[in-house]
């Protein structure tokens, strides 16, 4: 059955520097895209607030150089841009916006919990958050929108002093 939601609750928007400021943040961002496709100046300077973006160097490379050549890519970043999941960049939104000790519901596609080209990512999201729970959805969940992408929700909480001590925790799964 189908979740429709008839709220009153009129959306004002975010003010422009909350961050660190929500107890509670819960999302199902849009994901399965190709990318954002064009880098605008003012893109580029939206992207540079996100720790995941400015962090390439732990992101593999798409095409070795020769390749990037050969395809006619150039530019590094275009190539880049064009392939990012967007996904990711709400993941580290989503841990911007939430304060220590405030906890994260977010759904994501699987592959960016086994995808061996996204490692960096949930090697981001150890490195900020404890994960508490990964509830896997059946393919079906959202065939009302038309996609049968196999999807998760991540439960998160953010460490109060910032810092995750140890990896060693348990994590519910279902």
């Amino acid at each position: 059955m189908p979740i429709k939601c008839d709220s009153k609750y009129k959306y004002r928007g975010v003010k422009k520097n909350a961050l660190k400021e929500f107890d509670l943040v819960v999302g199902n961002p849009p994901y399965g895209g190709v990318g954002l496709k064009e880098i605008t100046p003012e893109l580029e300077k939206a992207l540079l607030r996100f720790d995941v973006w400015r962090n390439d160097k732990d992101q593999p490379e798409l095409f070795d150089k020769s390749q990037i050549e050969i395809l006619g890519l150039g530019d590094k970043r275009k190539e880049r841009l064009e392939k990012f999941p967007i996904e990711i960049l709400f993941i580290d939104r989503f841990i911007q916006l939430t304060k220590p000790g405030g906890h994260i519901a977010i759904i994501i596609p699987d592959g960016i919990l086994s995808n061996a080209n996204l490692h960096y990512v949930r090697e981001f999201i150890a490195d900020n958050v404890k994960v508490d729970a990964i509830v896997s959805l059946p393919r079906d969940t959202f065939k009302n929108v038309g996609t049968s992408a196999k999807t998760s929700i991540l439960f998160m909480t953010k460490p109060l002093d910032g810092k995750i001590e140890s990896l060693d925790y348990p994590i519910f799964l279902a």
